[in-house]
């Protein structure tokens, strides 16, 4: 799949998790690199202000 992005002159990019050690290796060891880290950042919502 991804030389046929390639010949379209596009990036092939996967996501996976930091946690995701196995992946990343496996990613790495077909050709990708790591290129940007995201922060996901999850809250909760109090009871009473989801019932207003």
């Amino acid at each position: 799949m991804a030389p046929g992005i390639r010949a379209r002159a596009e990036r092939p990019f996967l996501h996976t998790s930091a946690r995701t050690t196995n992946a990343i290796r496996l990613y790495e060891s077909l050709g990708f690199r790591l290129g940007h880290c995201t922060v996901f950042r999850a809250a909760r919502v109090p009871e009473t202000v989801r019932q207003q």
